[in-house]
C-alpha cells in the first residue's frame, strides 16, 4: 500500500500539472477562434444575395481562397502577431456575409474590425454643434481662394457618385437648404441601395454623407449626384457598392472613408475592385497625421490630403499644410510609374494632392434631436471638393476619359498645382513638408483654372 505522505505528494503534483495545462490552453487559445461570437449582432438579418454575380457567396469564398493563409508583412502593426490559422479566420470574416444595419466604425484597439470595416475619415463628430446659420467657410470663399470663380463650366453633363454607408434620411431636403444658402441651383440626386435601403440610421455616417454630398454639389453645381448607400460599413459591402456604382455608369466616385492598411487588401475582393480604367476614384487620406489608409493608398485611387487657410495679424491669408491631414508611405503598394520622378521611396506615397480641409458649413435636418448648421473639418471635405473640380474638367473633355488621371496631373504639376511649403504634419518626418512633392500635401493644392483645363484636354 502507498504511504500517505507519498499519496499527498502525488495529488499535489497532479494539481500543479493540471493548473499549468489550463494556463497553457487559455494562453494559446486562438484570438479569433470564436469569430462570429458577436452577441449584439446575433439576431440581425444577414444579407441574402440579390445579384447572382456580384453577391454570390460561393464566388466570394473562391476569391478569398486565393489569399487564404496569407501572412501579414512583418511590419504590419495590427496583424503581425497572428498565426496562419488566426489570419485565415480574419479573412473569413469578410467573406462570410454582411450584417444588415451594422454601421459600426473601426476604432483604436479593435484590430479585428479594422481590416474588414470602414471608418469615417473626418474629425467632426466630437465637437460639431448645431447653429442657426452657417459659421464655417462659405462657397464664395473657397471659390475665390482657388480661382474657381474664374472657371465658367459648372460640371454640366457629369455625375459625381458618393459611396457611403448608411446615408442620411434628410439628405434631399438638406441639399435644398444648403443650395439656397450658397446661392446655387438645387441638386439633382439619385440613390442606389446595393443591399437594400437602410432601415436604421447612424448620425456619424449621416454627417459624413451630408458633408460629401453638399460640397461635391457646391464645387460642381450643374453636375448630378448619385448616392450609393450601403447597408453596412464593412469593406465587403462598400466594394459591392462600388460594383453597383460602376454598373450604373459612374465615372467619378468620391470616398471619404477608409481602413488601416493590411496584407489582405491585395486580394481580388479589395484591390481588384479598385482597378477600374476610365473611372476616377477619389479618396480622403484621413485626419490622423502621418500614416497611410486604404483605399486612398491604392495606386488607382486619387488620394486627397488636407490644407488650411491661415490669416495673420495683418489680414494676409496663406495656405499651409493641415497638421492632421494623413499622408505617408504604403506598406504594400509598390511605387507607381507616375511617382518615379517625385519621390524616392520604393512604395506608393500619398497624398497625390491636397485641398482645404478646415471649417466647412453643412446643413443637417436631423442631428442629435435638432436641425441646423454644423461647422466641420476633415479630408472628408477635401475629397468631394476635388471630385467637383474633376467633374468640371471632364464636362469639357472631348476625348475618352483617362484610364487614370494621375499621369496627367503629375506630368503637369508645376502648372496645375500650388506647392505648399508651410506648416507641419502631426507625427510626420522632418521633411514631411518641403518644396516639391511631399507626404503632407502631395503635389500641392489645385490652381483651378489650369487644373480644370488640363483635365478637359
Amino acid at each position: 500500500m502507498m504511504h500517505p505522505s507519498t499519496r499527498s505528494k502525488l495529488f499535489l503534483a497532479l494539481a500543479i500539472l493540471t493548473s499549468i495545462a489550463a494556463t497553457i490552453l487559455i494562453h494559446f487559445q486562438p484570438i479569433y477562434s470564436k469569430k462570429i461570437a458577436r452577441p449584439d449582432l446575433a439576431q440581425r438579418e444577414v444579407i441574402k444575395p440579390a445579384n447572382p454575380i456580384a453577391n454570390d457567396p460561393s464566388r466570394l469564398n473562391k476569391n478569398y481562397a486565393s489569399i487564404s493563409h496569407q501572412q501579414p508583412a512583418s511590419d504590419d502593426v495590427f496583424l503581425k502577431s497572428l498565426s496562419s490559422e488566426q489570419w485565415a479566420n480574419v479573412e473569413a470574416l469578410a467573406a462570410e456575409g454582411i450584417v444588415i444595419g451594422d454601421f459600426r466604425q473601426s476604432k483604436p484597439g479593435d484590430d479585428q474590425q479594422k481590416i474588414v470595416r470602414a471608418r469615417s475619415l473626418t474629425s467632426v463628430a466630437a465637437f460639431a454643434t448645431l447653429q442657426p446659420a452657417p459659421t464655417g467657410k462659405k462657397l464664395y470663399e473657397i471659390e475665390y481662394a482657388y480661382g474657381i470663380d474664374k472657371v465658367i463650366n459648372k460640371g454640366e453633363g457629369q455625375t459625381i457618385t458618393i459611396l457611403i454607408p448608411a446615408g442620411s434620411v434628410t439628405l434631399e431636403s438638406d441639399l435644398k437648404v444648403f443650395s439656397a444658402a450658397m446661392n446655387i441651383p438645387d441638386a439633382q440626386v439619385e440613390f442606389i441601395y446595393p443591399q437594400g435601403k437602410p432601415t436604421t440610421s447612424d448620425e456619424s455616417w449621416a454627417m459624413e454623407a451630408t458633408l460629401d454630398a453638399e460640397w461635391a454639389h457646391a464645387l460642381a453645381p450643374k453636375a448630378k449626384l448619385r448616392m450609393v448607400v450601403t447597408n453596412s460599413s464593412s469593406i465587403t459591402a462598400l466594394m459591392q457598392g462600388l460594383d453597383a456604382a460602376i454598373a450604373a455608369g459612374s465615372k467619378i466616385v468620391s470616398m471619404s472613408w477608409g481602413s488601416v492598411e493590411w496584407s489582405g487588401q491585395m486580394g481580388a475582393n479589395y484591390d481588384g475592385k479598385l482597378n477600374r480604367p476610365g473611372v476616377t476614384l477619389v479618396a480622403a487620406t484621413g485626419d490622423s497625421g502621418a500614416g497611410c489608409n486604404w483605399p486612398s493608398c491604392a495606386p488607382y485611387v486619387l488620394a486627397i490630403g488636407g490644407t488650411q487657410f491661415v490669416t495673420d495679424a495683418k489680414g494676409v491669408v496663406t495656405e499651409s499644410v493641415w497638421a492632421y491631414g494623413t499622408g505617408g508611405t504604403s506598406k504594400y503598394y509598390a511605387k507607381p510609374t507616375y511617382q518615379t520622378t517625385v519621390q524616392k521611396a520604393a512604395y506608393r506615397e500619398v497624398p497625390d494632392l491636397a485641398f482645404h480641409a478646415v471649417g466647412y458649413s453643412i446643413y443637417m435636418g436631423s442631428y442629435k434631436g435638432g436641425k441646423g448648421w454644423l461647422n466641420v473639418s476633415g479630408t472628408s471635405a477635401s475629397a468631394p471638393c476635388v471630385a467637383g473640380l474633376i467633374a468640371r474638367g471632364y464636362s469639357q473633355r472631348k476625348l475618352a476619359l483617362p484610364a487614370l488621371p494621375h499621369a496627367i496631373l503629375y506630368a503637369n504639376a508645376n502648372l496645375f498645382f500650388k506647392d505648399i511649403t508651410l506648416g507641419i504634419q502631426k507625427n510626420g518626418a522632418a521633411d514631411a513638408v518641403k518644396a516639391g512633392y511631399d507626404t503632407a500635401s502631395g503635389l500641392g493644392s489645385p490652381q483651378a483654372v489650369n487644373f480644370v483645363a488640363g483635365l478637359a484636354k
